[in-house]
Order: C-alpha cells, then sequence, then structure tokens
C-alpha cells in the first residue's frame, strides 16, 4: 500500500472513530428512557469497543448504562456514559457524564421534573461541568405518538481547564416527541437554552434516536446530535454534530 493510501485509510478510521462518539450536550436527553412498560425497573446497557492495527492505532471503547424506575406517578431515570478513542498514545475523544433526573407526575397534563448532572470533556476543554435544574413538562400523549414541552431552568457551574470558572443561570425549555411501533421506535428533542442575564449567550441542542429491534432485548439504533453555542470556550467552533451507530441491550 502506498504512503498516500496509508494516510487516507489511517484518516477514515479516525472519522468512522470520532463518528461513532457518544454526544455530550449542556443537557442530556432522557425522551429514548421514557417507554411504556409494567415493569418497575428497567434499563438498557451500550458497550463497545473498536481495534485497529496495523498502518493505523487505534482503540475506542465506551460504555453507556441507563436505568429507569417508576412507580405511581414517580419516574425516576439515570443515565451514564464513558468514551474514549486513542490513536497511539494520543486520545482523540475523553469524555464522560452521569444524569438523574427525578419526574413527579400531578395529573396527566402536568409533570414536575427535577434534575442534575456532572461530566467532562477533555476535547471541549472542560475539566467538569456540573447542572443542577427543575421546571414543568407538559405531555400529549397518545397510544403510540406523544409529545411534550418543558421549561426546566438550570444552575450550571462550568470548570472550563485554564479558562477559569463560570457560573450560569440558564432558562432552558424543550420539545420532545416519541412515536413506537411493534418492532421501531423514533425520538427526538429541540433545546433551546438562553443565559438568563445575557440573552446573546445561548446554546441550541436537537437529538434523535431510531430503534430497530431484532429480538426481545437485543436492538440497533442510530442517533444523532446537532449543537450550537453562540459562545463556545476559546478556540472552539460553535457548531457540532455527531452521529452514533450501536448495538443495545434492554432489561
Amino acid at each position: 500500500m502506498g504512503i498516500r493510501n496509508q494516510k487516507s485509510a489511517k484518516s477514515i478510521t479516525i472519522i468512522a472513530a470520532l463518528l461513532i462518539s457518544t454526544a455530550l450536550s449542556a443537557q442530556v436527553n432522557t425522551e429514548s428512557m421514557r417507554r411504556s412498560t409494567e415493569k418497575a425497573f428497567s434499563g438498557e446497557i451500550n458497550l463497545s469497543c473498536d481495534i485497529t492495527s496495523g498502518n493505523s492505532q487505534l482503540i475506542s471503547y465506551g460504555i453507556a448504562p441507563a436505568f429507569a424506575w417508576q412507580k405511581t406517578s414517580h419516574h425516576l431515570f439515570m443515565l451514564n456514559n464513558y468514551q474514549q478513542v486513542k490513536s497511539g498514545d494520543n486520545s482523540i475523544i475523553n469524555k464522560g457524564f452521569s444524569h438523574v433526573r427525578y419526574n413527579l407526575s400531578l395529573s396527566p397534563k402536568l409533570v414536575l421534573e427535577l434534575f442534575s448532572q456532572v461530566e467532562y470533556n477533555r476535547a471541549q476543554l472542560l475539566d467538569h461541568r456540573f447542572l443542577l435544574g427543575a421546571g414543568a413538562r407538559i405531555p400529549f400523549d397518545g397510544e403510540n405518538f406523544s409529545q411534550a414541552i418543558g421549561f426546566t431552568p438550570m444552575w450550571e457551574y462550568e470548570n472550563a481547564d485554564t479558562l477559569g470558572i463560570y457560573r450560569i443561570i440558564r432558562l432552558s425549555s424543550y420539545w420532545s416527541m416519541r412515536w413506537h411501533g411493534e418492532n421501531l421506535r423514533i425520538s427526538n428533542t429541540l433545546y433551546a437554552q438562553p443565559d438568563a442575564i445575557r440573552p446573546r449567550d445561548y446554546r441550541l441542542l436537537a437529538e434523535g434516536k431510531i430503534t430497530v429491534k431484532w429480538t426481545k432485548q437485543l436492538s440497533f439504533s442510530t442517533s444523532w446530535r446537532f449543537r450550537f453555542d453562540s459562545e463556545p470556550l476559546k478556540d472552539l467552533n460553535k457548531e457540532d454534530f455527531e452521529l452514533k451507530n450501536g448495538l443495545e441491550y434492554q432489561f
């Protein structure tokens, strides 16, 4: 193989690793965990590992467990994710998060939400970020199709590497939709998150997921995420787009 082909193969391998990486955002999408089930406890685990050797050395691995508990009007979610991609001694991706959300249904048309999240992302110069928020969710549920709008203001504490510490209150609001058939599920969520004091500092997020069931517990999924930050850290780009394909084990 020529030098040009070797470089092309290595570039394609690194790009593929970036495309399958799991998304992080200022708030995590929990819509895929809102499934109609008679179980009090349910969850899913996504494990990934990819090793390439020869002309290029690339190792990618990650784990993403998610759990849900529900009883009458109470619903609790917990989502976790850790992802690392390395090329030789260089770490291309190193990030993770843990998100907990509690819902209390006051009526079929009004749900109170409380959530907390901690995350880090080396590629985005983020040592750690902590979120704490609360608000209301208004669902519109149907037999196979449902929508919801929510308003969940949140306090954000951000330690950005050598750039300093930031404390912000964001007026987060969202619209979500879910559709499910016998062997297919689709979910999508749109977020708008302006700074409460400086509205010109805002984030727009769009996240979606398509899941195709293979067996009772094993599914194939494709998820995507677009993120726009009007005032990103340092010299980072304002836009991010990520795509991920994976296998899911549900219980």
